[in-house]
């Protein structure tokens, strides 16, 4: 499992100055903690120097046991960390020892020895508010032997949290938010918030936050509001800069294609419209250069539409080499529309019909038989007098 620098994990304070390293900013010791701690300005353990060799004499003060000196005294005396602030009485004697605070901050004992890195209970990933998913809690909490960040009561009221930072379900007035009991942090992006301080304490979550906490990659100069909470992301600018997306993920590579579209070839026109796929943009034709050119909005040929002068009906069609007749100036342009619900298609008009003699698709109607019409003008005439009209 990657863990992040030794200070993130509380075995160390955190380092105070900074260094531009370019694109980004590290964090770097000081000169004053390189020589109080006893490391470089990356937080690396510097080697102790060789101590010069010492006779081994007997040590004793009144009332004090017997002690022998070796070749090396506490590690503080070697400058590899600083000297015990507090002191303890043995009865006879009187010894140094660490203070809870620097026991808390160093991760020592109180004898000036390192204690052992705390067990992870979690994966990659830091607490929400490291990843920009909430804010930082405003207050701390002090559990004896190390400090929590814990959400403020109007952080909790604004935010729907508990002291932790976990979302809660709404409760009656009367209801206890935090119960005190442990918890595991699990798949919610709000699990656990409480942050651990400084180290002695049981870690339950993950080591590292998103990369640009650990400054591996500028931090995101944009914020999204999510409702409850605000989020930074990367603007526009950073990631055409940077190759990543707004949550700052490298994008891959978009795949190569041996041919353009036809466009690109001088085939059609190009598209005058842009259509936005989160991550990118796309050329799209337009409503009015589909219907005109007979093609999608990614410039396909669509089958022909029924020769009628239906523009698209989505209706399944014949593919012929030709549109319909007014298209290839056969007859007059349908002057009428109709409405398909998704769509409308041009329709010729009672008028039109009539004097060209069309249907409503343009389609050419067929003239009556003689004998027909003959009976059909007759008609009228015999159905008077059979309704006694006329004797």
């Amino acid at each position: 499992m990657v863990i992040g620098p030794a200070w993130t994990r509380g075995e160390i304070e955190k380092p105070t100055g900074t260094k531009n390293m370019g694109t980004w900013t590290s964090l770097v010791y000081t000169p004053e903690q390189q020589a109080r701690l006893g490391v470089d300005e990356a937080g690396s353990r510097r080697p102790a120097p060789a101590a010069p060799p010492q006779p081994a004499v007997v040590m004793r003060s009144a009332g004090a046991p017997a002690m022998m000196s070796g070749a090396m005294g506490p590690a503080w005396t070697r400058g590899e960390v600083e000297k015990p602030a507090g002191t303890k009485n043995m009865g006879s004697y009187t010894i140094g020892v660490y203070t809870a605070e620097q026991q808390a901050r160093l991760g020592l004992d109180e004898s000036g020895n390192k204690r052992a890195a705390a067990p992870m209970m979690c994966g990659a990933t830091g607490l929400a508010y490291t990843r920009g998913q909430i804010e930082p809690p405003a207050a701390t909490k002090n559990m004896g032997t190390f400090t929590i960040g814990v959400y403020t009561g109007e952080q909790q009221a604004r935010l729907g949290v508990d002291e932790s930072g976990n979302k809660r379900a709404a409760a009656p007035a009367a209801a206890v938010v935090s119960t005190g009991a442990p918890r595991m942090c699990g798949a919610s992006s709000f699990s656990l918030a409480a942050a651990v301080v400084s180290t002695g304490a049981r870690q339950m979550c993950g080591a590292m936050g998103r990369e640009w906490t650990r400054g591996e990659i500028e931090k995101p100069a944009g914020a999204r509001n999510m409702g409850t909470h605000t989020i930074g992301v990367y603007t526009a600018e950073q990631q055409a800069r940077l190759g990543v997306d707004e949550c700052g993920m490298k994008k891959t590579a978009a795949p190569v294609m041996a041919v353009g579209p036809a466009y690109s070839r001088g085939q059609i026109e190009p598209p005058a419209a842009t259509k936005n796929m989160g991550t990118f943009t796309i050329g799209v034709y337009t409503a009015e250069q589909q219907a005109r050119l007979g093609v999608d909005e990614s410039g396909n040929k669509r089958v022909a539409a029924h020769a009628a002068a239906v523009v698209w009906t989505g209706a399944p069609g014949m593919c012929g080499a030709t549109g319909p007749a007014w298209t290839r100036g056969e007859i007059e342009k349908p002057a009428g529309t109709r409405d398909m619900g998704p769509h409308k298609i041009l329709v010729y008009t009672g008028e039109q019909q009539a004097r060209l003699g069309v249907d409503d698709a343009g389609r050419k109607v067929a003239a009556p038989a003689p004998a027909f019409a003959a009976a059909a003008a007759a008609a009228p005439a015999a159905a008077l007098g059979r309704c006694g009209g006329v004797g």
